[in-house]
């Protein structure tokens, strides 16, 4: 599987919330949720991601996920 990564200003654009590289994962998390962010899944861990979305294939396919990687959070997210 093949993340896009994107920066932090473009995610915080994407999002419309102002996350910052010393949010800790709780902190990322919330925001995204406040921000009422469509997301299947999200994790610091690639890994993570991956055997969620191998364990529910088939929602995974039909929300038609954009896998993305912000490196200054060190955050996979698949949304959709």
């Amino acid at each position: 599987m093949e993340f896009t990564e994107w920066s932090l200003a473009e995610f915080n654009s994407l999002l419309e919330t102002n996350f910052s590289s010393t949010d800790t994962f709780y902190e990322v998390c919330d925001k995204i949720d406040e921000a009422e962010a469509n997301y299947f899944y999200m994790s610091m861990n690639e890994n993570d991601l991956i055997e969620a979305i191998n364990n529910e294939r088939v929602v995974f396919d039909l929300l038609k996920c954009n896998l993305i990687f912000v490196k200054e959070i060190s955050l996979f997210i698949a949304t959709y």
